[in-house]
């Protein structure tokens, strides 16, 4: 099967416009990966806080 010029420059931007929305997607699922793992930090490193406070009284 062969395709015009227009239909493959039509092929070609729909499939940067994929790639740029597959990307875009895996980036905000690390950004929320990376957020949910530093609230996770930040809440265990307060609990071992409030551990010692607890301690030392």
């Amino acid at each position: 099967m062969e395709y015009s010029q227009r239909e493959l420059e039509r092929i070609y931007w729909l499939k940067m416009r994929l790639t740029s929305r597959l990307l875009i997607k895996s980036v905000k699922e690390e950004r929320d990966q990376a957020s949910a793992s530093g609230l996770k930090g930040a809440a265990l490193g307060a609990r071992d806080w409030a551990q010692l406070a607890h301690m030392q009284d």
